[in-house]
């Protein structure tokens, strides 16, 4: 999967969506299909959006029916970007650090998508969300998957400090919390000749033509898609975690 390079805001790390600027739809799916997943779990409750960057998805949450969305990044550009951009009733932003988040719960669903795998100590991150979610509270997050080597291995994309595999990243999750549900966003299977993806992708718009709009979207899918001459990996995980007992 594409990671995100590079967008016009100065100052900006290259890993945040700017919509206004993006111009790879496929990349803007991907981003908002997590965020379309997480409106699952938000009507009428407290919402924190850690690492929330440019704003897009935290606006996307108040305007889906959260009662009350709190954005939160550690990049002082990004957060006047958002407060610019995306002003609602029941959503603010506050910069802070997301292995010491500097507010008081409880809050009733975090999401933080691709936050873990930049953060230095991942242990403190979760240890701060168990300690703001309330009760019966759930967790969303996304990580990209890891495609090869163990998790000492230094990722491709140089913003990244680790990647987990599907089996590791719910393990590690499986310390803090007592239900892990995994699902996943799935892209064709890198094959190894260039470009393999985008010409399965264009091969497959052909055939199935139906449902290739679907498919580009990247939903969050908790099989992988199955359709006769092509294969898809998970490009990224999205676990939905909480303490219920």
């Amino acid at each position: 999967m594409t990671q995100n390079k590079q967008y016009s805001l100065r100052g900006f790390s290259s890993e945040r969506l700017v919509l206004e600027s993006e111009k790879r739809n496929t990349l803007i799916q991907e981003h908002v299909s997590r965020y379309e997943y997480a409106t699952k779990y938000i009507s009428g409750k407290k919402i924190l959006d850690i690492a929330c960057g440019s704003g897009y998805g935290s606006a996307l949450l108040i305007n889906h029916g959260a009662l009350r969305v709190t954005g939160i990044d550690i990049s002082e550009e990004a957060l006047r970007y958002a407060k610019n951009h995306y002003r609602y009733k029941g959503l603010e932003y506050l910069q802070g650090n997301a292995e010491n988040i500097k507010i008081d719960g409880p809050i009733d669903t975090v999401v933080s998508f691709e936050t873990i795998e930049h953060l230095q100590n991942p242990d403190l991150f979760l240890k701060e969300i168990v300690r703001l979610l309330a009760k019966d509270g759930q967790f969303i997050a996304s990580t990209p998957v890891r495609s090869f080597g163990t998790i000492k291995t230094q990722p491709a994309n140089p913003h990244h400090l680790r990647e987990w595999s599907e089996e590791e990243f719910k393990e590690l999750l499986g310390q803090y919390f007592r239900k892990i549900q995994i699902g996943g966003q799935y892209w064709f299977k890198k094959k190894w000749y260039p470009y393999s993806r985008r010409i399965q992708q264009m091969f497959f718009k052909m055939r199935y033509p139906e449902d290739a709009l679907t498919i580009s979207r990247l939903p969050v899918i908790f099989e992988p898609p199955s359709y006769n001459g092509f294969a898809f990996s998970m490009a990224y995980i999205i676990a939905i975690c909480s303490n219920k007992r």
